[in-house]
């Protein structure tokens, strides 16, 4: 019997031990969910504190003062798009009521394509109560204003049905142009930026002489840059639209080279050279008259050698005589005679590409090596030089120093303005000449006063 009082009294320990260890751990667990719970609201609250900020200005210094709380809207925000933000989201954000945010955002996307709003687009919001006092959170300011690019939505409280009147405003636009220009002096980045040009102008100044300019190999110090570019601006002086360059003007190593923008009646921009030569197009599809394709660029069965072998260029079948023309402007790397290649030239147009004729009967008197030529200027006559079956001529175009199909570099072969679309050209570059011409007086009057 003693043993038995014993070994119950022993049991009823354990009970206890294990039902205390059990209380422990759920209260354990418990403090630690509600601690993280609350850390994570302060974590939270303290974020949107700081985020909300109110510039104000007293006595001419610009402070920025940190609201602790919550309590009352700012009179401004300005709004960065992040992925997946939303009208509803950021109206929530700002401070408004569940219920508030569902009515103006409904109002909202009646009057705005909201779809159109892109990723990393500003948003401003403005509030305005009618006494000037301060707005709390969760109540309805008396003016409520939202800007988007060149677009206002604002309305007025109807203080009886408790929501807005909201009407889609138009900001007044103004087309502005800007002129940026100097001298190389390290780098053209640097140069350009100096003086007021963007990144993005910079950029798009090198890609439009990209297929004729080396700027690391061509461009030397002193080299002299003109960039005029056109943007638009709102009521704010906000830009509402991208940098687009007008004219682009290079001169080095002696040489001069000015860039037209061009808009077509389909409003299609592209460039052009001052005489209407495509900047993207300074080689001709096919340069020969009256000739037929005889053989395409590829792997073929040679009719001399009798074997399989790389045809590095296009023949083109013509009339022994028929004159050849130069490609597009550029120097004459070489005039001479080989075995295979029979009377044969290269012309260099850039650093990129440069083009071969061979098989010619006789060269044009005057064509000689290290003399500059024209775009269509003859250089030589169709003949049966070297290895050849019959009157052609053989024609290459060479990227790096390495033959490639013609047929594959389209966009770098078409032809100049011409007709009707070369008397708009000309309209419109004399209408970017006046506006450089504007733009020069400005600037040399905006110098001159600075240096008094």
């Amino acid at each position: 019997m003693h043993y038995f009082l014993s070994f119950l009294k022993f049991k009823r320990i354990n009970i206890f031990l294990f039902s205390f260890a059990v209380l422990c751990i759920v209260f354990y667990f418990v403090y630690n969910t509600q601690s993280n719970i609350s850390s994570r609201i302060i974590k939270q609250n303290s974020t949107k504190s700081i985020s909300h900020v109110e510039e104000i200005d007293e006595e001419g210094h610009n402070t920025i003062k940190k609201v602790s709380t919550l309590a009352f809207l700012a009179k401004e925000y300005l709004y960065t798009v992040q992925k997946g933000d939303s009208i509803i989201k950021m109206l929530s954000e700002i401070g408004f009521s569940s219920v508030d945010v569902f009515t103006i955002s409904s109002q909202i996307n009646q009057l705005y394509d909201i779809s159109t709003i892109y990723i990393g687009q500003q948003i401003k919001f403005a509030f305005h109560s009618n006494d000037g006092s301060q707005i709390k959170v969760g109540e309805l300011p008396d003016n409520f204003s939202m800007y988007i690019e060149n677009t206002i939505i604002d309305g007025i409280l109807d203080g009886k049905n408790h929501s807005y009147d909201l009407k889609l405003l138009k900001q007044s636009i103004n087309s502005k142009s800007k002129l940026v220009k100097g001298f190389f002096k390290g780098s053209l980045y640097n140069s350009a930026m100096s003086q007021g040009a963007s990144a993005g102008i910079i950029m798009s100044y090198m890609n439009l002489f990209s297929n004729t300019i080396n700027f690391k190999k061509d461009v030397k110090a002193e080299s002299e840059f003109k960039i005029l570019f056109d943007f638009q601006e709102n009521s704010e002086r906000k830009k509402i639209s991208n940098e687009n360059i007008l004219y682009a003007y290079l001169s080095t190593n002696n040489k001069k080279y000015e860039i037209y923008q061009y808009k077509d009646n389909k409003g299609k921009i592209s460039y052009y050279y001052n005489d209407g030569n495509n900047i993207k197009s300074s080689l001709l599809r096919k340069p020969i008259k009256k000739a037929r394709i005889s053989s395409g660029f590829g792997m073929r069965f040679h009719p001399i050698l009798k074997c399989k072998k790389m045809h590095k260029g296009v023949d083109y079948a013509a009339i022994k005589g028929t004159p050849i023309l130069a490609a597009g402007d550029g120097v004459v790397q070489m005039i001479r005679y080989g075995p295979s290649y029979g009377r044969y030239l290269a012309i260099k147009h850039n650093h990129r590409y440069s083009t071969l004729y061979a098989h010619l009967s006789k060269f044009k008197p005057g064509i000689k090596q290290g003399g500059y030529v024209k775009q269509g200027r003859v250089i030589g006559y169709v003949g049966s030089s070297g290895n050849s079956t019959g009157s052609h001529l053989h024609y290459e175009i060479r990227k790096y120093g390495k033959p490639i199909n013609p047929s594959k570099v389209k966009a770098l072969i078409s032809h100049p303005l011409e007709g009707n679309n070369l008397i708009a050209f000309n309209h419109q570059k004399k209408k970017i000449n006046s506006t450089l011409y504007q733009e020069n007086k400005i600037m040399f009057t905006r110098n001159n006063t600075n240096k008094k």
